[in-house]
């Protein structure tokens, strides 16, 4: 039985929406940086902007970041999907479903490629003179073991539910 949600759970549900096109949003801007990253017009304006760098291994680390993000929104984009339908079926009345388990597992999986990912940010700041602002972050890896836990439980407990209901 679908239940009224809460304002703030329908402002998640607009916010993970809004982020899931946001995400494609990025990948289009990061395909169109990566192509342009080829062109002499790129070249210039990044040897404009800085004028003592040299231009080559600018280019190159402009390349494997783009390529980075670019393998990054795949992940982003499922686990937002995943988010969401879980918030779907906490509307529907029932979040308390396998599929939901399975969806966390997804979640933690996808989080886990984006750290790794992000670690490929952190080789191209740490090979390049000029930091592009990463650091490392412990919080992110934490995350990744809190959702494989949280998909456990929640394995384990609708089996659980699912076992009482067939008992009584």
């Amino acid at each position: 039985m679908p239940i009224q949600l809460s304002q703030t759970m329908r402002s998640v549900l607009i916010l993970l929406r809004l982020l899931i096109v946001l995400n494609l949003v990025a990948l289009a801007g990061f395909v169109v940086i990566m192509v342009a990253s080829f062109t002499s017009i790129f070249a210039a304006s990044l040897s404009a902007t800085n004028p003592e760098a040299a231009i080559k291994p600018l280019l190159l680390s402009v390349r494997v970041v783009m390529a980075i993000a670019i393998l990054m929104t795949p992940f982003a984009h499922l686990l937002l999907t995943r988010l969401r339908n879980i918030v779907e079926t906490v509307r529907a009345g029932d979040p308390f479903v396998p599929g939901n388990a399975r969806h966390l597992h997804t979640i933690a999986w996808c989080l886990f490629a984006l750290q790794l990912l992000d670690l490929g940010f952190g080789a191209v700041s740490l090979a390049t003179e000029d930091s592009i602002g990463w650091s490392f972050a412990l919080t992110g890896w934490i995350a990744v073991v809190l959702l494989f836990v949280l998909a456990k439980v929640f394995e384990h407990g609708t089996t659980m539910r699912d076992e009482l209901a067939g008992t009584v």
